[in-house]
C-alpha cells in the first residue's frame, strides 16, 4: 500500500456553482492556505490547483442524510453532484464515499435525476457498500 497519498480539498465557486480541488500542503495545514467564506475554511483560489482529475481514487463527501441505496442529500446547492458527474466522464475508477452519523441513514430517500449516487457510506457504527 502506497503511503504517500495526496489529499485535495474543495473550494466552492459561487459564480458558476462548481468545485475546484487544491492540494493540502501538510497536516496540520498552515492557516495561510485558507480563505474563510460563510464560516467555512476553503483553500485559497490559486493555491495548488489540481488540474488532472483522472487519477482521483476516492472522493469523501459531506452530507445531511443518505440511504442504503446510495442517495446522498447535501445542502441542495448541487456543487458535489455536478462535480461528480463531470468527474465520472473522465475517471471511471473513483469511489464516492459519504460520511454520516448512523442516525442520518434512511431506508430510502427520494432521488432526483441529477443526484449522483455514492458507492460507500461510512458512519460512526457501520460501513454500507452499495
Amino acid at each position: 500500500m502506497e503511503k504517500n497519498k495526496n489529499i485535495y480539498v474543495p473550494r466552492s465557486n459561487w459564480q458558476d456553482k462548481t468545485l475546484t480541488l487544491h492540494k493540502l500542503p501538510a497536516y496540520p495545514p498552515d492557516r495561510t492556505f485558507f480563505d474563510e467564506k460563510f464560516g467555512i475554511l476553503e483553500p485559497k483560489e490559486d493555491y495548488n490547483l489540481l488540474e488532472d482529475l483522472s487519477k482521483i481514487e476516492i472522493v469523501i463527501l459531506p452530507g445531511t442524510a443518505g440511504d442504503i441505496k446510495g442517495t446522498r442529500y447535501g445542502l441542495k446547492a448541487g456543487f458535489y453532484d455536478r462535480f461528480l458527474k463531470y468527474l465520472s466522464t473522465i475517471n471511471k475508477i473513483f469511489i464516492p464515499v459519504l460520511i454520516l452519523f448512523e442516525e442520518q441513514i434512511f431506508i430510502e430517500l427520494p432521488r432526483e435525476e441529477h443526484d449522483f449516487p455514492v458507492k460507500i457510506i461510512v458512519t460512526d457504527k457501520s460501513i454500507y457498500r452499495i
